[in-house]
């Protein structure tokens, strides 16, 4: 607009007018020549700021992610290595004591009664199990027992119960578990939950990472094949057990 001002200059200049133009913006009349004041010239953001602040926001949602749920991806992961990275050409050699360990509450009466039904019938079908209320010694300390037994077993029985970390050797039990599982593809961790749990229940996030992945055994059993689904999931490739 700064044109309509000079051009008025120039006319009260050359002829001796003293002519104005007033526009009528907004409710109020205003001289063109300071509508230029008015007015300012703001430069679009650059593309390449929009770019930038998208990536940065990109890269935090990631790590978030990474962060809430690493276990999940750990877990997704593994899968992918043990399927399509030849598990069977991993060597571990390591003999151990027991096919399972099996991981419990045992002082909830009625799973315990369940869980020697299972027991039995694994080990009639040649797994070789711990079952800790059977197989540790009385008097010995329970801690060490644990850690010695849970390091001589090929592979994990989880019986994901409401109790089940309300005990503190539970707890202990999953924590010596789980590094041999992180560190040894050849082992495995089955799950079965028995309470139904879902995922937002479950405050460990290693057992809610298998409950929310679907990668747990369901205790309802509908079709009758609890005992033969457990033998997949526990079988390992490159299994030696003592004699």
């Amino acid at each position: 607009m700064k044109w309509i001002g000079s051009w008025l200059e120039n006319q009260h200049r050359r002829h001796g007018v003293n002519n104005s133009i007033h526009c009528h913006i907004r409710g109020r009349d205003i001289q063109a020549s300071s509508i230029s004041e008015m007015c300012s010239f703001v430069k679009p953001k650059s593309t390449v700021k929009y770019v930038v602040l998208s990536f940065m926001i990109s890269i935090f949602v990631s790590l978030l992610l990474c962060l809430k749920m690493k276990y999940e991806l750990f877990l997704l992961l593994r899968n992918f290595k043990s399927q399509y990275l030849n598990r069977n050409s991993i060597n571990d050699s390591q003999q151990t004591e027991y096919y399972v360990y099996i991981s419990f509450n045992a002082e909830n009466d009625n799973l315990m009664k369940w869980i020697k039904t299972v027991v039995f019938n694994l080990e009639q079908n040649g797994f070789k199990s711990c079952f800790p209320p059977r197989d540790f010694d009385v008097g010995s300390v329970h801690v060490d027992q644990i850690s010695t037994e849970i390091a001589d077993s090929s592979s994990y029985l989880v019986i994901l119960s409401d109790d089940y970390l309300k005990s503190q050797f539970q707890m202990i039990e999953l924590n010596k578990i789980w590094p041999h599982y992180k560190t040894n593809i050849s082992r495995n961790i089955v799950v079965i939950n028995y309470d139904m749990l879902d995922s937002w229940n479950i405050k460990d996030r290693r057992l809610k990472a298998f409950v929310r992945l679907g990668q747990t055994c369901d205790f309802c059993n509908f079709n009758n094949k609890l005992i033969n689904e457990l033998e997949i999931k526990l079988r390992t490739t490159n299994l030696q057990i003592k004699n």
